[in-house]
């Protein structure tokens, strides 16, 4: 033990509770220099008593010892309001971090460990002792109040029947919180668990959104009222929640019951409870009724705890129904980005009677960043522009659209691939998200039945050849947009003969994967180009999509799929 000193105080009486003589009497050496009332009890039944008879200033107490535990002791008197201001300090060996939480959690003032933590006993009794307060709880006699072991048993069952019967009721709130409901239902759900625990004719809540602009209010009628008291009821909500926020717009909902009672019958007895959401108020919870004096102490109590408990379901559900509401918002914004960008695709072949083309882009999400255009440089000239940005969704098709708008600006002005190409470039290395794109230029001349193209590292096109049976990637390119700031783009030619078949791509398509994973792969798709290539070019299309649809089927995609299909007429 630590060297003792000696503090002068007034004397208080101190309980030490402990099955081991040995630590009495070191606490008794401890505590003698303190000029203090010391008591002692060895088992736990005796403790309860000598605090009841005596209403110790302290108790310092030990957690495993006979008839009664240290965590029983400590919530029986923590549960009663003649004992529950004495402060209590647990002496224990038991040193688990789970102890010390249980320990502080049945109400002890400290939780410290036999042996190791001596000094800081000291300090924590000569602490709590000095303190200069009343140590009767208000209202409290000070005089003797014997109990004996029938009043401790009843005690006892009286808190482990309350504890069950709170235990219940929070088991089935959580079961309301675990069932996905919309708000509405929830505030439902919650009236009939009250109206099985607590009799009242009409339940009431208010609840205001997170953005404090709008108030909610919802009925709840056990039983027809009349309309004197659904307005008394209706105002007090009104007034409650007026003190805590100012709201634009009331919206009054009855979930249940009618009002249409005619009787002058005015609300005579309530219970409120205010509903914290997270860190702040949300609402008022409310339950009334015609009979004075309807609702008892206990009523009161139950409620109040209730409400605790159903505010944090009430505040999920809210936040779950407005969240649900900004999903569907987006949903319907993100449609109409997708409906726009499709319109932004080209909607008819600009050359059909010297082309025939067949394209189609199918987005992983409801926008994408693939790309493809037509643009008629001359009546025997198209440009084909098939593309793709790094990424998915909002971000990707934002640089899509970018990149369709700065094409058709960089044609009014030239036809020179290499140079559109380097401008491209560069508004893509310049835009802050620092995104890469790919991007293969394409001018079909009809007229000399050459291709002139430009690759910013997208995928080889593929020339098929219906009259040998074979194919041919065009395999010459450059780095995609965004790597460098003034790299080289070199222009290539090549024959495209009446009969060829012209086959544009984005990764999408041949990175397909099915529900085993598996790629769709370039030998696939190869081959069902040979396959088919001697039919109508729309044939040869659907043919594509039906490959590719049997593939991946319902596998979600991991990536846009874009492809154009070109063939001289």
């Amino acid at each position: 033990m630590p060297e003792t000193r000696t503090v002068f105080m007034e004397q208080k009486k101190v309980l030490i509770a402990d099955d081991s003589p040995t630590v009495i009497r070191m606490l008794n050496y401890m505590l003698s220099s303190l000029s203090c009332q010391v008591l002692t009890a060895t088992d736990g039944v005796e403790a309860i008593k000598l605090s009841y008879s005596e209403l110790p200033d302290l108790i310092l107490l030990d957690i495993l010892m006979p008839k009664m535990t240290g965590y029983q002791v400590c919530r029986l008197l923590k549960d009663d309001p003649r004992t529950k201001h004495i402060p209590i300090v647990m002496l224990t060996a038991k040193d688990q971090r789970s102890d010390r939480f249980w320990g502080l959690s049945t109400g002890a003032t400290e939780y410290i460990v036999k042996e190791f933590e001596d000094h800081r006993l000291q300090e924590t009794i000569e602490q709590i002792l000095s303190r200069e307060c009343c140590h009767t709880a208000p209202g409290v006699s000070h005089s003797v109040q014997p109990v004996g072991d029938v009043d401790i048993l009843s005690h006892a069952n009286d808190l482990l029947d309350r504890q069950l019967f709170r235990s219940t009721i929070t088991n089935c709130i959580n079961e309301l919180a675990r069932s996905i409901q919309n708000f509405d239902e929830t505030v439902s759900s919650v009236f009939k668990l009250l109206s099985r625990i607590l009799g009242f004719q009409i339940g009431a809540l208010s609840v205001i959104d997170s953005r404090g602009a709008d108030l909610r209010l919802f009925f709840y009628l056990s039983e027809a009222v009349g309309a004197r008291m659904f307005s008394q009821v209706k105002q007090a909500l009104i007034d409650d929640i007026s003190n805590e926020a100012s709201f634009q717009d009331i919206t009054i909902k009855i979930l249940t019951g009618d009002t249409g009672l005619e009787n002058e019958w005015s609300l005579k007895s309530f219970c409120k409870s205010e509903l914290i959401g997270r860190h702040a108020k949300i609402g008022t919870m409310f339950i009334g009724d015609y009979r004075e004096d309807h609702f008892s102490d206990e009523d009161r109590e139950t409620f109040s705890f209730a409400g605790s408990e159903i505010a944090v379901v009430l505040d999920n559900a809210r936040l779950y129904d407005e969240n649900a509401r900004i999903y569907e918002d987006l949903e319907r914004e993100l449609h109409r980005a997708h409906d726009i960008q499709h319109l932004m695709l080209p909607q008819h072949n600009p050359m059909e009677s010297l082309l025939a083309i067949e394209a189609e882009s199918i987005s992983a999400k409801e926008v994408g960043g693939d790309y493809y255009d037509f643009y008629p440089l001359s009546d025997h000239q198209m440009l084909i522009a098939i593309g793709d940005v790094t990424g998915k969704g909002v971000p990707a098709a934002l640089m899509m659209a970018t990149i369709k708008t700065a094409l058709q600006v960089r044609l009014e002005m030239t036809h020179d691939l290499k140079t559109v190409m380097s401008a491209l470039n560069r508004l893509v290395c310049s835009q802050a998200s620092k995104q890469y794109m790919t991007l293969f230029l394409a001018i079909i001349d009809v007229k000399e039945q050459i291709i002139q193209y430009c690759n910013a590292g997208h995928n080889f096109p593929i020339l098929i050849s219906p009259q040998d049976k074979s194919l041919q990637y065009l395999e010459e390119g450059d780095l995609p947009f965004g790597f460098l700031e003034a790299p080289k783009y070199d222009a290539h030619t090549h024959r495209f003969k009446s009969d060829d078949i012209f086959f544009l791509y984005t990764d999408g398509v041949i990175e397909a994967r099915n529900r085993d994973r598996e790629l769709y792969g370039y030998p696939r798709l190869e081959e069902l180009l040979i396959a088919h290539c001697h039919e109508e070019l729309s044939t040869i299309y659907l043919r594509i999509l039906e490959s590719l649809d049997e593939f991946y089927q319902e596998t979600p995609l991991e990536d846009d799929m874009t492809m154009v299909l070109v063939k001289k007429l």
